[in-house]
């Protein structure tokens, strides 16, 4: 199920449509499927491709580039390459691996205020990047907000927000914070 493409394909071409001088490129990143959800999954891979891959035609240039499953190694090297994470979901998710992985690597994080994520990302710099669930305007405007941040403002960020998520899941407070929610 590839959650919240939508909100990611009509963001970046509603932003592209008022900002043209800008290149970037979105990358798709295959994730690991149950064997239940992997059929209808497959056939839905398949459809965004070729839609993904129209739109890449029509810009002139790949502003979607979707991947093939990755392995860890790979996954942590494009955190580093990009600017940020867009995580558009309107599911549930409790605590989302690869939101956690992005502010460590000193990404900005994107995200549906929805679940769990609001509460991971309360209390970091990150916290004003949580978008309305499906809200395009709000994606764009976050986007636009990251896609003009300069390199400093950019590496001051990352350590910020790595900093504050280390401070957030200590390895000596866990423990007494899961006691807290269970009693």
């Amino acid at each position: 199920m590839l959650k919240g493409i939508s909100t990611v394909v009509l963001s970046a071409l509603r932003y592209l449509s008022y900002n043209q001088s800008v290149k970037m490129e979105i990358i798709l990143a295959d994730v690991i499927k149950t064997k239940f959800s992997w059929t209808r999954w497959y056939r839905s891979k398949h459809k965004w491709e070729a839609i993904l891959a129209e739109i890449n035609k029509i810009v002139g240039f790949r502003l979607f580039n979707p991947l093939p499953r990755l392995d860890r190694s790979e996954l942590l090297r494009l955190y580093k390459e990009n600017l940020a994470l867009l995580y558009p979901t309107w599911m549930e998710e409790p605590l989302p691996y690869s939101i956690l992985e992005a502010m460590l690597a000193g990404r900005v994080v994107i995200a549906s205020r929805i679940g769990g994520i609001p509460e991971l990302l309360s209390g970091t710099v990150g916290e004003k990047y949580l978008c309305d669930i499906n809200s395009i305007d709000s994606f764009v405007n976050k986007l636009d907000t990251v896609l003009n941040m300069d390199r400093k403002e950019l590496e001051e960020f990352g350590k910020l927000q790595r900093s504050q998520i280390l401070e957030k899941f200590r390895k000596e407070d866990v423990p007494t914070k899961i006691m807290e929610v269970l009693w």
